[in-house]
């Protein structure tokens, strides 16, 4: 399974775009193999790496909302308090019991599930009250 950014995907604000952008290389670089990776190698690498940026990403559009007075910030950011309590699972399963085709089929239906429908619908509403635009 590829992530790839489509047009419908994008939320017309370059700085989520392009971050939403890496997110989706990054993880289609450790969902790429479709076999057993143990643990202490790239796929590890890559999941640190994840979690990092997705927090990062995750601040960045939390301080956005605050800084706007955005009226679903409370909503918008338990979103990501989930997404990141399921990644950090899938880190320490990852960790205790290497990337197995399991694991990287939960990290697949995250990031291809669950991320994408919170891009669709969480952060395109997020963009347009950036915009000034109304709620859609």
């Amino acid at each position: 399974m590829e992530l790839v950014l489509t047009a419908e995907l994008l939320t017309g604000y370059t700085a989520i775009d392009q971050q939403h952008g890496e997110l989706f290389d990054r993880a289609n670089a450790v969902l790429g193999s479709n076999q057993p990776i143990p643990s202490g190698t790239k796929a590890q690498e890559m999941l640190q790496f994840l979690t990092e940026y997705v927090g990062f990403h995750f601040g960045e559009e939390e301080g956005l909302m605050s800084n706007m007075d955005y009226p679903d910030r409370h909503a918008h950011v338990g979103q990501h308090v989930y997404f990141m309590g399921e990644v950090e699972t899938l880190r320490s399963a990852a960790q205790a019991q290497g990337f197995t085709t399991e694991l990287s089929a939960k990290l697949a239906m995250l990031m291809g599930d669950w991320f994408t429908y919170h891009i669709k619908h969480s952060d395109k509403k997020l963009a347009a009250f950036i915009r000034g635009e109304s709620h859609k």
